[in-house]
């Protein structure tokens, strides 16, 4: 997960906002914004809970 210095503006040095949080790749993907001068940041926060599950449900031999 990422801490508040990881969305921290480098330019203005504000919190940045969450616009978009993504996790159809099997990867958790968040979008940051600055409020202030509209830069942008993507962070991978790594693999998405919902692939972490699936995969041990297969590992379980479970069905879906």
């Amino acid at each position: 997960m990422s801490s508040s210095s990881d969305t921290t503006c480098s330019e203005c040095r504000v919190e940045m906002e969450q616009i978009e949080k993504t996790t159809f790749t099997g990867r958790e993907i968040r979008e940051y914004q600055c409020p202030k001068c509209k830069r942008t940041l993507i962070l991978d926060c790594g693999e998405a809970l919902w692939k972490i599950l699936s995969d041990a449900n297969k590992d379980s031999g479970a069905e879906d």
